[in-house]
């Protein structure tokens, strides 16, 4: 985990993602899930099938670029 954030916080982070021109995916189950999770730590084996997809979404968006 790299960063956390919550509330006007998270909604920066994200408007100034979008500014980036980063695509920003949202998923409420995971982010419950690593709203307890502090940067540094590793992600939960609960997580690693949902954050492969996200990793897979990435890497098909960074080959068509």
């Amino acid at each position: 985990m790299l960063a956390s954030a919550q509330g006007r916080e998270a909604e920066q982070i994200i408007r100034i993602a979008r500014e980036a021109g980063v695509v920003v995916m949202e998923d409420s189950a995971l982010a419950l899930i690593l709203g307890g999770v502090k940067p540094g730590d590793y992600v939960p084996p609960q997580c690693w099938e949902t954050v492969a997809k996200i990793l897979a979404f990435i890497f098909q968006k960074e080959s068509e670029a």
